[in-house]
């Protein structure tokens, strides 16, 4: 399980950077239409972590869209995170199996977390970063297990054996390094845009 999860984060990592470099583009685009293409991407990017994700127990299906969530409410707008939220949770539904009901509040209030309580514009110290990324990842880890617990029926004490501590090991860590690679790029490109226009 831990093997198969780092190949599904390794993935999303591919995945971001190919954002990071649209974002110049991205940026030049009105609000809406950005929202849009925004909250597409991101969708699509988790519909490919849940084609590859790990099927554990019966119907239920361990992947990073937590993290694509997490990164979607924490880099784009409210439009954008709730078209990502939409298509996480009717790609889940489509899937279909005994987990895809607790998935969808999961989602949903991973999507709250990381909106309220990461903004980029705000200038973080690096170790302020780590912290709050950190501090996002484990509330939507454990928020996640939760969900399980209530609504994973039979299943869910030994699903929550399984796929715990692979959890609260790689959806932290993985919010944090790809939150902390989207941050830093998008610095980048301001950093440049500013140059630019100077």
């Amino acid at each position: 399980l831990l093997i198969e999860l780092t190949h599904n984060i390794a993935l999303l990592f591919g995945l971001t950077f190919v954002y990071s470099l649209m974002v110049p583009r991205i940026n030049q685009l009105d609000l809406i239409t950005r929202s849009l293409l925004q909250g597409t991407l991101f969708g699509l990017f988790s519909i490919l972590a849940m084609i590859s994700a790990i099927p554990v127990g019966n119907g239920f299906l361990i992947d990073g869209r937590i993290v694509v969530v997490s990164i979607a409410g924490a880099f784009t707008g409210g439009l954008s995170t709730l078209i990502t939220t939409l298509i996480i949770i009717g790609c889940r539904l489509i899937l279909g199996g005994a987990g895809a009901f607790s998935s969808i509040p999961s989602v949903g209030i991973a999507a709250l977390v990381s909106f309220f309580l990461f903004r980029p514009q705000n200038k973080y110290t690096g170790q302020q970063l780590i912290r709050n990324l950190s501090m996002i990842g484990i509330i939507n880890t454990l928020q996640t297990l939760f969900w399980i617990w209530l609504l994973g029926g039979e299943q869910s004490p030994a699903i929550l054996r399984q796929v715990a501590l692979p959890l609260l090991v790689f959806t932290p860590m993985g919010t944090v390094l790809l939150v902390f690679l989207l941050f830093y790029q998008t610095q980048q490109y301001e950093i440049a845009s500013a140059i630019s226009a100077s």
